[in-house]
């Protein structure tokens, strides 16, 4: 719990953290992993610590996988069925 983070302050400061400030505040007003804020005298925080635990166990998560191929199975079938243009339809027509 030592390392904790202003959420304000994450734009001005120099660490890289793959999430926004608008983020954090909107993960804290849906109640969404409640384990990485903690509040201190009106400030709301982020707990980097737990943060990175909380990345590690969803990445080697079997549902976090099965959630990738889904949207990679989705984008497959946008691309599939999107209509083809006429001047391309022509094109393969003729060839």
């Amino acid at each position: 719990m030592n390392n904790l983070v202003r959420i304000s302050e994450i734009p001005r400061l120099a660490i890289r953290l793959p999430f926004k400030a608008q983020t954090f505040y909107k993960w804290w007003h849906l109640k969404r992993h409640p384990q990485i804020f903690v509040k201190l005298g009106g400030a709301l925080f982020v707990d980097l610590d737990r943060l990175e635990q909380l990345i590690d166990a969803s990445r080697g998560s079997e549902a976090s996988a099965l959630c990738w191929k889904r949207k990679i199975k989705r984008t497959q079938t946008v691309e599939a069925s999107e209509p083809i243009a006429p001047a391309a339809a022509a094109e393969e027509i003729q060839a």
